[in-house]
This record gives structure tokens, C-alpha cells and sequence, in this order.
């Protein structure tokens, strides 16, 4: 736990309490990915889970920095010394972030390069270097790079006539100082290693040989790349990785169309946002080049992370897929699906049996929920379906159940949070996916982001109409329900019924709230004040607690 003693600076901040109360955001938040990296320190785990602990750890930091320096470095540039509760300015939290994130890559690197790869190689499992294989070996690896890479690459040069060019977020590059001796040019060019071809190669098997080596795309890729410049000399070449700032504005009062028409301008425009920060390698290295790069990226020295080995470690979750070993990962968990549902013939028979129904994934199944879409879609009682969609899957039962229901005829409405971070393409195509199936979209609400996850289904029953609903914490995502703690609650209470129905109305209708929710606390209208309400029935039920809240 991070805290600060230190006093605000006069008119800093709105908050009445010392800052000695508070934790700063950005430094918890690391906190918590040092939690990540602990977790791939455990030897008491399988070797490849702490190799995918190793990626989550290299994919949070990603996100963190695109969002959370992307807004420190806005303020900064803004000339903000206004202080974050805790008390620290946005040039202090940077300082305390470079810090702290330089001591974390340190621990990844040491476990990674003395732990886990040395343990991997004891198993048969080789991460190799282009020129460590035997002349054999580099033929057929030469081979294949010319047949499967080599016309996937595409160089660009950069020089008085051609602009620095406009390098992906996240890539890994490779920077070039090449000579023509026939022409007398030296240019400076850089490749990008293409993510769409994989990461790591296996070296053909030899026989009966049950080791398996692998080479990196970008080992491969360098080791060969005189061939993408005939005629030219390669003087020196820096591998290196930048990140984008992702941290964009959209204009609260945007309608819904000028929403679609802004993200898709702002998700076109990634490859143009500043960079944030750069990862270098210092085994693929040039200091001229370095220089060239701070140079022309124009950041700051303390954004420049040096790294002593393999880069893009979120990729090695390829790598524990690629070499087949059930042996070193854990075994899977089944979630169990409860028996009770079994004893229905419709979900909608078990809501009604149980009147409440509380799930825990993911050790229960989410599959309820999908089944309870799914069975809505064909059932000819069901006459709507509302429901808000945050994170979806690649190939979601969720979003086909939906356009099922739509070309069934029943009515339709679906809230997709077009605002969800780094999820902004995949909804946009959703959205236009569900919109063509005759489901009214909802594009979110301006101002707002909705992260409500909430399904309402009305049916007709016996000459009446009756309500069932979905409340959960976790996203529509039969993926990462396998994978995540969340609750859901299914209900048909009419006092939830009805909350979920003015929540829809609101969020399509753009209406006012109820005067009062009978059970459901919604931000930001009355969550705040439940939240308070509720703390002070426990400050008069006795003097000696402690609430620790994020």
C-alpha cells in the first residue's frame, strides 16, 4: 500500500480529508501488477503459467502506459501542477512511476532470463538464437524465412526526403543503417516484424529428436534482412518497441452518429498519437541509432526503457501454446454448471422456481446466460430483449443469440459502449453487425461511459407480461468468464424487473431517472449517496471500524 503524509498544495484538490487518506491511483495500480509479477516469481506453480504470468504482467504495463502516463503527459504538457488527492503533481507521479516501473522490469527480466527459460531448457524447450544453429539448421530456417516472411516485409526509408515514417504502436522494429557502395548512399530504413505471422518458429525436428527449439520472428528476421536491400551493406540495427498515447477526449455532448464518426477518426489516427514510451533492445543495438530514435520520437530520456533480452513479452502467451505441453501448465477447470437447472425445461422455468438465482464464476458455468439468449431468440412468448454490451468475444454466442432474436421479430435493443478501451473497433463492427439484423443500437451515452452489465427480457406468460433479469459484474464474454471471478444474478423480483426496465429506458430513451430506484443503486444519480447512506449506518453501529474502499 502506497501513501502519502505530505500536505496539498493550497486549492490543489476538492477533497476535504488530509491526503494522508488517500492512495495514489497510479501507484496502486502498479502495486497491483507487482501482485501480477509475484505470481510468475511462484515455483510452486507449472512452468508455462509462470510464463503467461510473465505476458500479463508485459500486456498490463502496455495499458498503463498508453492511458494512464498518456494522461499524466497531457497534464504535464497543460503545465498542470494540480495535485491528485494523495498529494502528488503530475510530474512527481511520473518520477515515482519511472522509478518504480524500472525496478519491476528489472524482477520480470531476472525471472524470465535466470528462472523460467533455464527451467524451460530442462524440458526440452529452446529459445535460440539465428546464429547459435547449426549451418543445417540456418539453411532450412533461411529457407523458410524466404518463402513465409521475406514477402510480408515491407521496408521504409527515412531521409530528407522521406518524413520519419509513422511506426505502429506496440510493433516491434527494427531500426537500419544501411550503405550502397555502388550508389555511395547511406540510408537510414526501418522493418516492422509483422504480428500476423507469429512469433516464434520451431526448428524442423530432427530425428527422433524430442527437444524443441524455437527462433524468434525478429532474430530470423534480422539475421536475413540483406536480403530485403540487394546491393546494401547493414552497418548496425537497433530493435526497439514505442507505445502510443490512447488516451483520447470524445466531446460529451457527441450524438450517437458523431460518436461513431469520432472514434473511427481517432482509431484511424493511432499510428499519428505521440509516443509515450520506448522499450529498446540491448542485445540488437546502436547507440547512433538510439540517438536518431530519442531524436526524432522526441521523448524524454526517463521514458526510454532499455531491455536485456527477448521484447513484447505479452507475446509469449504464443509460445506456451506453441509447444504443446500440458505437462507444465495447470490442468483445466471445468466450471460446474448447478444441478438445478437441469430440473427445467427453460431457464426461464428455473428463474421462476428459484425467484433468485446466484452464480460464481468462473467455478459455475456462464453458459446459463448464453442459454437464457439463446432460448429468448426462439421462444415465440418472448417479446423484447434489452441488454448492454461492454466486451463481447471473437466469435461471440452472445451477439448471435441477438441477431437471431432480431431477424425472429422480436424487439431488439442493445447498448454497445462504443467507449470500452482498446475494445472501439471490435464494438464499432458489432454494433453495425447488430444494426443490419434489425436490433436497435444504442451507441452510449453521451458523457458517459455505461459499464452496467445488465440483460432484460420480457415475456408473455399465461396473458401476461413478465420480466426476467441478468445483473453481473463481469462482461457478456463466455471467454473470459472462464477466467475471471464475477457474479451474476438471474431474477424475475419484480422490484429488479422493474429497475432494469427504467435503467433501459434511461439509457435508450435518454430520460430522467426515477425518483427513487427500488433496489438498484445507479452512478452517477444515486450510487453516491447509497454508498454514504450506507457507511453511516456503520459508523452508528459501532466506532471501531475500518472501511479500506477503491
Amino acid at each position: 500500500m502506497i501513501t502519502t503524509t505530505r500536505k496539498q498544495k493550497a486549492g490543489s484538490a476538492i477533497f476535504e480529508s488530509s491526503s494522508g487518506s488517500f492512495i495514489n491511483r497510479e501507484l496502486s495500480w502498479l502495486e497491483f501488477n507487482s501482485r501480477v509479477l509475484q505470481e510468475a516469481a511462484d515455483r510452486d506453480l507449472p512452468l508455462l503459467e509462470r510464463l503467461k504470468f510473465i505476458a500479463i504482467f508485459s500486456s498490463n504495463l502496455d495499458e498503463f502506459f498508453m492511458v494512464r502516463v498518456a494522461g499524466l503527459l497531457h497534464l504535464l504538457h497543460n503545465d498542470s501542477d494540480r495535485c491528485d488527492p494523495a498529494g502528488y503533481t503530475p510530474g512527481e507521479q511520473l518520477q515515482a512511476i519511472v522509478k518504480k516501473v524500472s525496478a519491476m522490469l528489472k524482477q520480470q527480466y531476472s525471472l524470465l532470463r535466470q528462472e523460467i527459460l533455464p527451467a524451460l531448457e530442462t524440458q526440452g524447450i529452446f529459445l535460440t538464437g539465428f546464429d547459435r544453429l547449426s549451418s543445417e539448421d540456418r539453411s532450412k530456417m533461411r529457407k523458410f524465412f524466404i518463402r513465409d516472411i521475406l514477402p510480408a516485409l515491407t521496408p521504409l526509408a527515412a531521409d530528407p526526403a522521406q518524413p520519419f515514417p509513422r511506426l505502429n504502436s506496440g510493433a516491434l522494429e527494427l531500426a537500419l543503417r544501411l550503405h550502397f557502395p555502388k550508389s555511395g548512399k547511406d540510408v537510414t530504413a526501418f522493418v516492422e516484424v509483422p504480428e500476423v505471422l507469429g512469433r516464434f518458429f520451431p526448428v524442423p525436428d530432427k530425428k527422433n529428436g524430442t527437444e524443441k527449439i524455437f527462433i524468434t520472428a525478429e532474430d530470423l528476421i534480422a539475421a536475413n534482412i540483406n536480403l530485403l536491400f540487394p546491393g546494401g551493406e547493414v552497418k548496425a540495427i537497433q530493435l526497439f518497441r514505442i507505445t502510443r498515447d490512447m488516451d483520447y477526449v470524445i466531446a460529451p455532448e457527441d450524438d450517437a452518429e458523431d460518436l461513431l464518426h469520432n472514434l473511427r477518426d481517432k482509431l484511424r489516427q493511432r499510428s499519428r498519437r505521440d509516443p509515450v514510451r520506448m522499450e529498446y533492445s540491448t542485445n540488437l543495438h546502436d547507440r547512433n541509432l538510439l540517438d536518431y530514435l530519442q531524436k526524432s520520437l522526441k521523448l524524454a530520456p526517463s521514458l526510454i526503457f532499455p531491455v536485456p533480452g527477448f521484447m513484447h513479452l505479452k507475446q509469449f502467451f504464443q509460445l506456451s501454446f506453441a509447444v504443446n505441453r500440458p505437462d507444465l501448465q495447470n490442468k483445466p477447470m471445468l466450471p460446474a454448471e448447478p444441478d438445478f437447472f437441469s430440473r427445467y425445461p427453460t431457464i426461464f422455468d428455473a428463474i421462476k422456481a428459484k425467484k433468485n438465482i446466484l452464480l460464481a464464476h468462473p467455478y459455475q458455468s456462464f453458459s446459463p446466460i448464453i442459454r437464457m439468449l439463446e432460448e429468448a431468440a426462439d421462444d415465440p412468448e418472448v417479446l423484447a430483449i434489452k441488454q448492454t454490451l461492454y466486451r463481447v468475444s471473437g466469435n461471440s454466442p452472445i451477439i448471435k443469440a441477438l441477431q437471431k432474436a432480431a431477424k425472429n421479430g422480436k424487439q431488439v435493443t442493445v447498448l454497445v459502449e462504443l467507449k470500452a478501451r482498446f475494445d472501439e473497433s471490435n464494438n464499432i463492427a458489432w454494433a453495425e453487425l447488430l444494426d443490419h439484423a434489425g436490433a436497435h443500437v444504442v451507441y452510449g451515452v453521451p458523457g458517459l461511459k455505461v459499464h452496467s452489465k445488465t440483460l432484460l427480457i420480457v415475456r408473455k406468460e399465461a396473458g401476461k407480461l413478465c420480466k426476467y433479469v441478468h445483473f453481473g459484474t463481469g462482461n457478456y464474454n463466455d471467454e473470459t468468464a472462464k477466467l475471471y471471478t464475477d457474479l451474476s444474478l438471474l431474477s424475475c423480483s419484480r422490484a429488479l424487473t422493474d429497475d432494469a426496465a427504467d435503467l433501459f429506458n434511461l439509457l435508450s430513451g435518454n430520460s430522467e431517472p426515477p425518483e427513487k430506484w427500488k433496489q438498484i443503486a445507479v452512478s452517477p444519480f444515486n450510487l453516491r449517496q447509497t454508498m454514504e447512506h450506507l457507511i453511516e449506518n456503520e459508523i452508528k453501529n459501532g466506532k471501531n471500524g475500518r472501511i479500506i474502499a477503491k
